[in-house]
């Protein structure tokens, strides 16, 4: 089968849900003998030079087409007056369509993925789309997560504009996802606001996989220090880091004086004021962010508000670590509380968690190992490429059927 993914920057390195989920896709469709080329825009945030990429996805064919889709004042303003969303718009580049274009003209493909809703405008630019199966992967329902956060922020301003946003990528969105015919949702509770949206289409799960790589029981260096690690450019990320470190750790630390919290992540300054506070580490970003996480037996997930799969949080019980988390942070992962997981959302719930892990090495082994046997089963990444590829077929003996 031969297929061309589209993409919104180059997944590389693996330090973010994203990139994970995109490369372990690129990578197992390769591996199960499939034909992938990967058209992407390079962008000036994620930069990655062509020694780097040639080695990092020796298994595909990428073409990446550099682009600088960096914030700036005037580009938000100019938006503003135009009527467009700044946070779409930044994406959209005709040149890059064009040589899409070119690259459609010259090769055969089977079946079209678009890699999330920021790949789209590369489809959405073509002037003469191919007649191929074309198939939207959605990381997460985009306006969901910016309606929330238009909702909760403090800053009365930030607030409006947030919610300004909201409404331009909802409409973006909404449009995106009733043009294309297949859609594949990386939760359950995604596919059903997808069916939602657009009910003629073929719906299909498919969650981000992983390779399970459980390192069992190991020795840390402090039995009461334990991690976050996630994009901090991801607002999500930044809202649920501040508010356990100003409304949960205190408490933790005041019953536990040797706790420590410890954060990294792309985008994070390690001199960062905003995440200081007794007891926190700041170690900004990490090369490794699986070693990173080695170091610990407990990964926090704090957050507040978000859409689609948290692949940080398949990561961390694939690694072997207890995971605390919100209920927000869990969704789409079929894990039970108490069982896989320690569902906190509260900061009575948060202490009474890291009271009983810290307390109990026998809770956190059998934490460890059903979590681990829960990933494998749900998010192997091998199986679920397996059933991907047989929706593929189907979609594509479909489309030959009505030809």
């Amino acid at each position: 089968m031969k297929i061309l993914v589209l993409g919104s920057r180059v997944p590389w390195p693996l330090h973010d849900g994203g990139a994970i989920a995109t490369y372990g896709m690129l990578k197992e469709l390769a591996a199960q003998e499939a034909d992938v080329a990967f058209f992407t825009y390079n962008t000036k945030k994620h930069f990655q030079s062509e020694s780097v990429i040639k080695k990092a996805f020796d298994f595909c064919k990428v073409i990446a087409f550099e682009i600088d889709t960096s914030l700036s004042i005037f580009g938000a303003f100019k938006s503003f007056i135009s009527g467009e969303n700044y946070n779409i718009s930044r994406f959209v580049n005709n040149n890059a369509s064009i040589e899409l274009e070119k690259l459609l003209n010259h090769s055969q493909f089977d079946v079209i993925i678009i890699e999330g809703l920021y790949a789209y405008p590369l489809w959405n630019g073509l002037k003469h789309k191919p007649a191929n199966p074309v198939v939207l992967r959605q990381h997460n329902v985009e306006f969901l997560i910016w309606e929330k956060l238009s909702e909760t922020h403090k800053n009365i301003a930030k607030r409006k504009y947030l919610k300004y946003l909201s409404a331009g990528i909802k409409k973006y969105e909404l449009k995106a996802i009733q043009s294309v015919q297949n859609i594949l949702a990386i939760t359950r509770t995604d596919m059903e606001v997808f069916k939602e949206i657009h009910p003629k289409a073929n719906h299909f799960y498919f969650p981000a996989g992983i390779h399970i790589e459980n390192l069992g029981e190991r020795e840390v260096e402090n039995e009461y220090a334990f991690c976050h690690i996630g994009s901090m450019e991801w607002i999500p990320n930044q809202e649920g880091v501040k508010w356990f470190i100003s409304e949960i750790f205190p408490g933790i630390k005041k019953k536990f004086p040797e706790a420590e919290f410890h954060i990294a992540g792309k985008g994070l300054q390690a001199n960062d004021p905003q995440y200081a506070a007794e007891g926190v580490i700041n170690h900004g970003e990490v090369d490794d962010a699986k070693a990173f996480q080695q170091e610990f037996h407990t990964t926090v997930v704090p957050l507040q508000s978000g859409s689609g799969l948290r692949m940080k949080t398949i990561e961390a019980m694939a690694l072997g670590n207890v995971v605390i988390s919100t209920s927000v942070g869990i969704e789409g992962i079929p894990a039970q509380n108490g069982k896989e997981v320690i569902v906190a959302n509260t900061p009575e719930d948060f202490l009474e968690a890291f009271s009983a892990l810290f307390e109990s090495k026998e809770l956190r082994k059998s934490m460890v190992q059903h979590a681990n046997e829960m990933v494998g089963k749900e998010f192997g990444l091998k199986q679920g490429i397996q059933k991907l590829l047989e929706f593929l077929n189907k979609i594509i003996r479909l489309r030959e059927s009505e030809a």
